[in-house]
């Protein structure tokens, strides 16, 4: 079977003027200007941080690895960014999202975690995962509701879904964070080179992660049968049970600038929930394939491991697709329009929770005892060039 191409990457850069951007998506320029605004403060911070770099680097590239692959390439091509003022390759990736969602987020959570000296790699990347996994839970929650970005709606992979949101992808991003913290501990304690960083991003990002993948989600979803939820509620009480006993050790240095840019994004993110409404988002971006008439021919995915319904059609499209079609050009493109549709029950509780969770964890370290680090530390020794 041959391999679908990778899409047109032309033009490399394309700006269009916000105010566009605001009149049809008010919410997604909030969060564009949110979170490249946060990308500007990760770089001054990891300029003057010690090893900053290279973990923002590792961030960075390990995330946008993953994130490439999956819009670029036909045979993944199950996640559809909208046109912010900002879009890279061929409009199809918005600078947002690699500076400030694997820039920003991903480097804040974890140095959040190498705050936590008193605790080994392996609770430091459990903390990472937990952390990093509600701040992701709550962007995809509130993002994929007001049609910052939409999944395919017939993807296997991505089947169980939460409140809209594919558990999968929820277990991904715990994994790829928990085994990015874990690498930066264990294969960069000496070291501080940019290049060296953007190794060990991938590394953990599209390797180390699959082992959380074998351990508990394959056997369970994939062998088992289980949903995709039960893997992932699976390795957030692993994480926890991890890091309760260990709960009252707190970082000797903790610190608050990361706090208060979480805290931020927490906030903003709860406004947007509480105060817009999705139906008034209209979204024209690149998509899963519409056609007019019937939309039940399949391809394959993944390289043929999955089967999937290659099309979305007006016949078929339900609120459960998180959209609505509505623009009328819906003729065999991946170019059309769509509209948001109301907010699910329980969402506004969901989006909370995990809100609260963001801001709950990023206080961890500033509760402990604040144990020596001279007597029970797992940090390294200050690193050097090379």
């Amino acid at each position: 079977m041959a391999s679908r191409p990778l899409h047109d990457v032309t033009p490399l850069l394309s700006v269009q003027d916000p105010r566009d951007v605001w009149a049809v998506q008010p919410t997604f320029l909030m969060a564009e200007v949110l979170f490249l605004g946060l990308a500007v403060l990760a770089l001054v911070d990891a300029a003057r941080r010690p090893r900053g770099a290279l973990v923002f680097t590792a961030c960075l590239v390990g995330g946008g690895a993953i994130e490439l692959v999956t819009i670029l390439h036909g045979e993944v091509g199950n996640f559809y960014h909208s046109q912010a003022s900002v879009m890279l390759f061929g409009k199809r990736e918005p600078l947002y999202m690699l500076a400030g969602c694997y820039g920003w987020l991903v480097y804040a959570v974890v140095t959040c975690s190498q705050h936590l000296t008193a605790l080994s790699p392996i609770t430091q990347s459990a903390f990472a995962a937990l952390l990093g996994g509600e701040a992701w839970a709550l962007l995809d929650t509130v993002g994929a509701k007001f049609l910052w970005w939409t999944w395919h709606t017939d993807e296997p992979l991505y089947a169980h879904r939460e409140l809209g949101v594919p558990t999968a992808s929820s277990f991904w991003v715990m994994a790829s964070i928990g085994s990015l913290s874990f690498a930066l501990s264990e294969l960069t304690p000496h070291r501080a080179s940019v290049a060296w960083g953007a190794f060990v991003g991938p590394l953990a990002t599209l390797g180390l992660m699959n082992i959380p993948f074998f351990a508990v989600y394959h056997p369970l979803v994939t062998y088992a049968g289980l949903d995709g939820g039960v893997a992932l509620w699976t390795l957030r009480a692993a994480c926890i049970l991890v890091l309760l006993p260990r709960f009252s050790i707190a970082a000797s240095n903790p610190d608050p600038k990361l706090l208060r840019q979480l805290c931020v994004y927490a906030a903003l993110m709860l406004m947007i929930a509480v105060g817009f409404d999705p139906t008034a988002e209209t979204r024209t971006s690149f998509g899963q394939p519409c056609v007019k008439g019937k939309c039940s021919g399949t391809e394959s995915s993944f390289w043929g491991a999955y089967t999937r319904r290659a099309a979305v059609c007006p016949a078929s499209n339900t609120p459960a697709d998180g959209y609505r079609l509505c623009g009328g050009d819906c003729g065999g493109s991946e170019w059309y329009t769509t509209c948001g549709v109301e907010k699910d029950m329980g969402w506004m509780l969901a989006v909370a929770a995990h809100a609260a969770a963001v801001v709950a964890l990023a206080l961890m370290p500033f509760g402990g005892k604040g144990v020596r680090v001279n007597r029970m530390s797992y940090s390294r020794a200050k690193p050097k060039q090379g």
